[in-house]
Order: C-alpha cells, then sequence, then structure tokens
C-alpha cells in the first residue's frame, strides 16, 4: 500500500472522530439524555483506538524507514565485490571454478594478494594440489616483479 492512501484513511478517520464529537457536544446543548452520549461517547473512543492502530501498523514503520535511511543512508549503491563471482561458487562447493574465478580477479588486479591467497588455501585444502599451488604462486611472484 503507498502513503497516500494511508495518509488518506488515518485522516478519513481523524474526521470522523472529529464530526462525531462535534454532534455529541450538539447533543449536549440540545439536553438529549445521557445513555446516548455514553454510546456516542464509546463510538468515539472505538474509533480513536482503531485510527491509532491503523496510524501504528501503517504509518510508523514508513516514519521510522524515513528517519533510518536519513540518519544511515542505507539507499547508497553498494559497490559489488570483485570476489562474488568465486565466493558463489565456493559456496556451491565448485572448487575449481572458485580458484578460475579469483585467477581471473588476480589477472585483472595484481595487487589483491586476497585473491592469491584464497587460490592457494584452495588448491591446498580442498583440491590436495600443493604442487599446483606452488606454480600459481611462482607465476604471482612473477606477476608482482613486473607491477609497481
Amino acid at each position: 500500500m503507498r502513503i497516500l492512501p494511508r495518509i488518506f484513511i488515518v485522516a478519513a478517520l481523524i474526521a470522523a472522530m472529529f464530526l462525531l464529537i462535534h454532534h455529541v457536544e450538539l447533543l449536549q446543548e440540545a439536553g438529549v439524555e445521557s445513555s446516548k452520549l455514553v454510546t456516542f461517547y464509546f463510538a468515539i473512543l472505538g474509533l480513536a483506538v482503531v485510527t491509532a492502530l491503523i496510524f501504528c501498523v501503517t504509518m510508523l514503520p514508513l516514519l521510522g524507514e524515513f528517519i533510518g535511511n536519513f540518519m544511515f543512508t542505507p539507499n547508497e549503491k553498494i559497490e559489488r565485490s570483485p570476489h562474488a563471482d568465486a565466493l558463489a561458487k565456493l559456496a556451491a562447493g565448485d572448487f575449481p571454478g572458485a580458484i578460475e574465478e579469483y585467477k581471473e580477479v588476480f589477472e585483472d588486479n595484481p595487487q589483491d594478494t586476497h585473491a592469491a591467497s584464497e587460490i592457494v588455501r584452495l588448491y591446498c585444502d580442498k583440491l590436495d594440489d600443493p604442487e599446483a599451488a606452488a606454480g600459481f604462486l611462482a607465476e604471482a611472484l612473477a606477476v608482482g616483479e613486473r607491477t609497481p
């Protein structure tokens, strides 16, 4: 439900409540018996409770979200991690695929030591291939010497 219909519903309930209050005041001036007035007062009280509940359920969360967005600005764009694809493959258990993704990240940024260390860790811990890890480290060090 959008904000505008919520505002209209709460405003209509508040307007109905004030109309009932005005009607009760007119009845009091006319000298109507008190049992009718008590009924109207209960109707006003019930309408106030319903209005308060609707306001708390529909409008208050929106107000809290607005204040939270204003204070903490979570609506800013979050940059995607270059390691996201590798982490996805790692979570799926595709260790060779994760190594390939980390290699692509390392080729794009040879200064990314996290990608290099993850490649070595995956080769050693998950694939039990320390020779491949040593080969990768030799290549990485050669690339590292050519970059600033």
